[in-house]
């Protein structure tokens, strides 16, 4: 009965002590992780209908413009779920990478209309979009703007 106790008591100690220093070394890992994506900043991709990448962009007005785009398609303030008509075709596409927490938002642009398919929406998922018409000139003035 000694040795069970005695056993179990060991193991206690040796479990305690591991938890520690994983728990120790997992915190300095995120500790390093943070600092790293202090240092990162979100970013936009954009590529034409052949999917030729025009431009990488940190600029902050094309990133807030895209961020709150899509953010706002959920809520239909800026744009009515739909389906895209057979005779659209894709103008512009774009990837919107957000460093932390890491979120890549997938948006293609289509003409004729101001369609905009949409995918990687944390939440909403994505769909088929109507966006406004000055809504849809920005977003294609984002492959020039730098």
């Amino acid at each position: 009965m000694f040795k069970k106790v005695g056993l179990f008591l060991f193991l206690g100690v040796v479990f305690f002590v591991l938890g520690t220093k994983a728990t120790a070394a997992m915190s300095s890992q995120k500790t390093a992780s943070n600092v790293h994506s202090q240092k990162q900043h979100s970013y936009v991709i954009s590529y034409d209908a052949k999917q030729h990448k025009h431009l990488k962009s940190s600029n902050k007005k094309s990133v807030a413009f895209l961020s709150e785009l899509t953010g706002d398609l959920g809520s239909g303030d800026r744009g009515k779920k739909t389906h895209l008509p057979a005779n659209s075709t894709p103008k512009e596409s774009y990837k919107l990478v957000q460093t932390n927490p890491k979120v890549i938002i997938k948006l293609t642009a289509y003409t004729p209309g101001h369609y905009i398919v949409v995918s990687g929406i944390p939440i909403v998922g994505g769909g088929t979009y109507r966006i406004r018409g000055t809504d849809y000139q920005k977003l294609i003035k984002i492959s020039s703007a730098d």
